[in-house]
C-alpha cells in the first residue's frame, strides 16, 4: 500500500475593487505633479532666499568662527527647511486619502512619496543658492529654475510614445 502525497491547492481570494475611470486617473497623473511643483515654488523661493541672505550677511562666516562645521550649518538648514514642507506633505496625504482621491492607496505610502520629494526640493533649494550672492534676485530666479526643471517630465509625459528609453534617460540627465 502506497501512501500518496496529499494534494494542496491554492488560489488567490477574488476581491472586488471598484474600479476608477481610466480618464480620470490620465488626468491625475498629468496634473499631480504640475500642481505639487507650483504648491511649492513659494516655498522654493524663500528657502533660497534665506539660505543666500545668510552668504550675503556673511553669517555663515561668522558661525564658523564660532566652531560650528559645515555639516551642522546645512542640516539645520534641511531640518528648518523640511518641517514646513512635510507638514505640507502631511496635509496633502491625507485630504488625497480622504478625500476621495486616492482613496484605496495606503497614506503612509502617499506621505512617504510626498516626503522623499520634498527632501528632493530642499536639495534642490541647497544646489540654487549656490549661483546667487544676492537674496532678492535668488528669491526671484530660484522659483524660476524649479519650475524650468519640472518642465523635462512634461516633455517626456507628453511624447512617452513617441521618445524611446535612451531619448527620455538622456533628456532628464540634461536636467
Amino acid at each position: 500500500m502506497s501512501i500518496g502525497v496529499p494534494r494542496v491547492i491554492l488560489q488567490t481570494p477574488v476581491i472586488s475593487c471598484p474600479r476608477l475611470p481610466p480618464r480620470f486617473l490620465r488626468s491625475l497623473a498629468r496634473s499631480l505633479p504640475l500642481y505639487m511643483t507650483l504648491a511649492w515654488i513659494y516655498s522654493v523661493a524663500m528657502i533660497v532666499k534665506g539660505i543666500v541672505a545668510e552668504k550675503e550677511a556673511r553669517l555663515k562666516e561668522t558661525v564658523r568662527i564660532m566652531g560650528l562645521r559645515g555639516a551642522i550649518y546645512w542640516l539645520s538648514w534641511a531640518v528648518s527647511s523640511l518641517l514646513p514642507l512635510a507638514l505640507s506633505a502631511v496635509l496633502l496625504a491625507l485630504i488625497l486619502k480622504y478625500g476621495k482621491v486616492l482613496q484605496y492607496s495606503d497614506p503612509s505610502v502617499i506621505f512617504v512619496f510626498l516626503l522623499v520629494f520634498c527632501l528632493a526640493t530642499v536639495t534642490q533649494c541647497f544646489f540654487i543658492s549656490v549661483f546667487f550672492s544676492k537674496a532678492n534676485l535668488a528669491a526671484a530666479c530660484g522659483g524660476l529654475i524649479y519650475f524650468v526643471l519640472y518642465l523635462p517630465h512634461i516633455l517626456c509625459y507628453a511624447w512617452r510614445d513617441v521618445m524611446g528609453f535612451q531619448v527620455k534617460v538622456a533628456v532628464v540627465s540634461l536636467f
